[in-house]
Parts: structure tokens; sequence; C-alpha cells
């Protein structure tokens, strides 16, 4: 029998932006930028019921006007197989989810069918992104009875930076990096971390503090006043590292 295959392409459109110096106090006290963070943050990660796994596994890797193009299939586990799912998707510059799929089906490996007992070994279900650097995609199976639900996060083209164990990862909050949340790991339970924001040649300074397991997050406002466009580069001071990493903002092409 040949096998179907359904491409899901998700095509992000970024929104426009007037450049302006919103800082991040400012973003802290607005309550749709925080639910945003909070979301972003947290999916896939808190909310998933006790056994319920999911993950993206990457099939193919391109570039098209610029841009990466990939391709993924959904792994999941501990969802039961004996109803239909619905599927949906959330991209940064949306306001809420929105249904990619009304009836997808779980086959015998995990993956995802979209014809009941038509995907016995094999799934038929691809996901194609295309990403600017940084860009979560939030995906979301919820059962036929509302009863099961998987929620999945994958950042095709990370931004990424390390020294000595300690790691740092910056994730696209808004199109243009209006917002940008780094978030770090490895780094000393509990301690203090002192870190030099150098966004388009305005120097801001801050201390952060790391978790019990070492981690952390910082959520930073980038947009300097007078400039449509830069980068921020990003310093941190711990007690056995000294990372550093920087994105460019004011831009959803790269």
């Amino acid at each position: 029998m040949k096998r179907l295959t359904t491409v899901l392409l998700f095509v992000c459109v970024a929104a426009t932006s007037n450049g302006q110096d919103v800082s991040a106090k400012e973003l802290e006290k607005n309550k749709d930028f925080k639910s945003l963070i909070n979301s972003i943050i947290s999916w896939g990660e808190i909310g998933n019921a006790k056994g319920v796994q999911g993950e993206m596994r990457l099939v193919t890797r391109s570039t098209k006007n610029g841009l990466d193009y990939t391709t993924y299939e959904m792994y999941t586990t501990g969802l039961p197989r004996n109803q239909s799912y619905a599927l949906f998707s959330w991209a940064i510059n949306q306001a809420q989810p929105e249904v990619v799929s009304p009836v997808v089906y779980i086959t015998p490996n995990g993956t995802l069918c979209s014809a009941k007992d038509q995907c016995k070994e094999k799934s038929n279900v691809i996901f194609g992104f295309i990403s600017t650097k940084g860009e979560p995609h939030r995906l979301a199976l919820i059962s036929k009875d509302g009863h099961h639900t998987l929620m999945v996060k994958v950042i095709p083209d990370p931004i990424t930076g390390s020294d000595q164990g300690c790691n740092l990862e910056v994730i696209r909050a808004t199109p243009k990096f209006e917002g940008a949340i780094i978030r770090g790991k490895g780094f000393k339970p509990n301690e203090t971390i002192h870190y030099v924001s150098d966004s388009a040649g305005e120097v801001m300074t801050g201390e952060v503090g790391v978790q019990g397991d070492g981690t952390f997050v910082l959520v930073l406002a980038p947009f300097v006043k007078g400039k449509d466009i830069g980068v921020d580069t990003v310093k941190l001071q711990g007690k056995a590292c000294a990372p550093t990493i920087k994105y460019k903002w004011g831009t959803s092409e790269e």
C-alpha cells in the first residue's frame, strides 16, 4: 500500500515593530506578556500528566529563502490509543492556539496518523517548520473525550552559548525579539549571577538568582530608542563560569 504523507506546514509571519524602548520592568507589568512568557517557558515541561511525554524528532533540515526549514515526526508516550485527538499549534505571532487537524490518531509506536488503522508501522503526519533563529513552536494534542492532553515544544534553530559546563539559550518571545527569554542551566545551585547586556551600545547590568537545580530564566527587552535593529550581547558571570550569548533584534528574518 502506498504510504500517504500529510505535511503540516507552519509559517511564522513576523509582526511589525515601532522600535520602541520598552524596559523589562514595563514588560513584567504587562499581564498578557507575562502570560506569554510563562506559556513559552512551561510548554511541554509543566502541565503534562505523569507518564505523558512528547518528543519532536528531526527528519530533514534545509534552508529556504535564508530561513531554516525542518521537518519532524512527533513521538508520544503515555497517551491512550483508543480514541482520536485534535492537533493544535500556537505560533508566537498568534494570540491563541489554532486547530491544525481536528482528527489524528496515535500509532502503536507512538507517532501520529491521519486515519485510524492506516498507519500501524509508520506515521504519515510530518510537521514542517519555517523558522527564524530562537523561534519556539508550541504543539498540543487533546483527546476526543477531553481527558488527555499533551504539550510539546520545539525550537528548530536554537541560539546557544556555553562555558565550563554552563549553558545558555535565547528564546524568541515575540516575532522581532521585543522580548527575549534567556534560559541557563548547569550553574551552581542558588548562586547569584551578575549579567551585562550590551544592546546596540546601550548597556544594562543586573543580577539573576539560580534555582536549586542550577537553572534560571532571565527576560530582557533589548530594543533601544531611535534604532529599529541591533544586536544584544549578554555576558553572565557565575562562580565557575562566564558564558556569553548574542542575538539580533528588530527582525523576524534572522
